[in-house]
């Protein structure tokens, strides 16, 4: 079975960059020391004016390994205090439909 790629774009309110960044900064030390984590990169948006200024793209050994890092206590309170725009909720499963159609 293959890796999975997660795909997650940020908004960032004008001039608030710099705490954005910080508390990225904080979720990817988080990360890191997950099991099955791979690597991660974040991508900075060229046009001022786009929707998602800051998108991190991470790899992980398989949607499992994901799902427990995001299940995890600790990262729970990492988000407690985290400078959050805005939540989402998973509407569709398409981690595991991306991670079926690799097999």
């Amino acid at each position: 079975m293959g890796n999975v790629i997660v795909i997650n774009p940020i908004e960032v309110p004008k001039g608030q960059e710099e705490q954005a960044l910080a508390m990225w900064d904080r979720f990817a030390e988080y990360f890191r020391r997950q099991p099955g984590y791979l690597s991660v990169k974040l991508h900075r948006a060229i046009n001022p004016n786009a929707r998602f200024h800051l998108v991190t793209i991470a790899e992980w050994e398989s949607p499992n390994h994901f799902m427990a890092a995001l299940n995890n206590q600790e990262l729970r309170k990492i988000v407690e205090t985290a400078f959050i725009v805005a939540q989402y909720a998973i509407v569709s499963p398409l981690i595991a439909w991306v991670y079926s159609r690799q097999s």
